[in-house]
């Protein structure tokens, strides 16, 4: 029953580059199993979903965004149900850590991508 707090960075670009050094540190360690594997099976179903591209054309593309912003919103909902006894907040607070919480989620995204490409790139190619 151990709490873990950290804090965030001053801004999102700090946030970036701190994660991907965890995602990157993640993968030395042999701990893909422990992160990196749901995101990037969650990413595999929306790009599995673009595929449909190829018959419907261009304008499909809008469906593999709106699957994505659903859910980034499914995850910020899941985050704020899971530390709803932590953080109690009214249906009001509870949007507006939405709003945080969406574009922080789809940062911590790209930087676990970057940090993992990068452990491929340079740590187990040696480029």
């Amino acid at each position: 029953e151990a709490r873990v707090y950290w804090q965030l960075q001053k801004n999102l670009w700090q946030t970036f580059r701190r994660f991907v050094i965890y995602a990157r540190n993640n993968m030395k360690a042999g701990l893909w199993r422990e992160w990196q594997e749901a995101i990037f099976k969650r990413y595999a179903l929306l790009l599995v979903s673009a595929l449909p591209v190829f018959v419907f054309g261009v304008r499909w593309l809008l469906v593999t965004l709106v699957l994505w912003l659903m859910m980034m919103i499914a995850r910020a909902v899941v985050a704020i149900w899971r530390n709803r006894k932590s953080y109690p907040a009214n249906f009001f607070e509870s949007m507006v850590r939405m709003l945080v919480l969406v574009p922080l989620i789809t940062v911590l995204d790209a930087a676990t991508f970057t940090g993992t490409l990068q452990w491929a790139v340079k740590d187990k190619l040696g480029l």
